[in-house]
């Protein structure tokens, strides 16, 4: 490859593992309606490094997309918990039934208000936001993948597994091919400093 093209693709490879700073923290100060119809403080569900999928049963990309996310979530179990938030038009019934057909490995919520999306600047669908307790009190992005598309499980993994302090490279199974997005262009998602 040309220099510029390789300086190119280095320079994507550092974005992905060391993150910006430009990043706004997550709004969670909202309730969700849990899979049983409980209400739960979304910020409750984050522990640790969390991804939120937010999504639209109904939508044909988020139905696209979600098996590439179940097995996200399947790859990451232990490093990162992830979250379903569907969307406020969603019934709880719908989301299950959207968890079932794709095998979600994990829970989803319905945001009945609409102020998850609303004050996470979710304005399409499907879209992952991964974020963290701060240091110090509330919570701070890690990064936003804002729409979500194929192929962008591979920058995720990458940044999960560097912020959880592993192996970054270990993303990169033989024989696996991850497409175009896994050199060079990491295409719409944002990143924060790991730190």
């Amino acid at each position: 490859a040309p220099a510029s093209s390789a300086g190119a693709i280095a320079s994507q490879t550092a974005a992905v593992l060391g993150g910006d700073s430009e990043l706004r923290p997550p709004a969670l100060n909202m309730t969700l309606v849990g899979p049983d119809g409980s209400i739960v403080d979304a910020f409750s569900l984050v522990t640790g490094p969390t991804f939120f999928f937010y999504y639209s049963a109904s939508c044909p990309h988020c139905q696209h997309v979600a098996p590439e996310v179940a097995a996200l979530a399947d790859r990451l179990q232990g490093i990162a918990k992830f979250v379903g938030v569907g969307s406020g038009s969603n019934s709880i019934t719908e989301l299950a039934e959207f968890k079932k057909t794709y095998g979600l490995p994990f829970d989803s919520f319905k945001d009945y208000t609409r102020m998850f999306a609303r004050d996470n600047g979710a304005t399409s669908t499907p879209q992952l936001l991964f974020v963290r307790p701060a240091r110090g009190g509330g919570f701070e992005s890690l990064a936003e993948f804002r729409p979500f598309s194929p192929g962008l499980s591979l920058p995720a993994e990458l940044r999960a597994l560097t912020v959880a302090g592993r192996d970054p490279w270990s993303a990169f199974r033989p024989g696996e091919l991850h497409g175009a997005q896994a050199c060079g262009e990491i295409g719409p998602g944002r990143l924060a400093d790991p730190e």
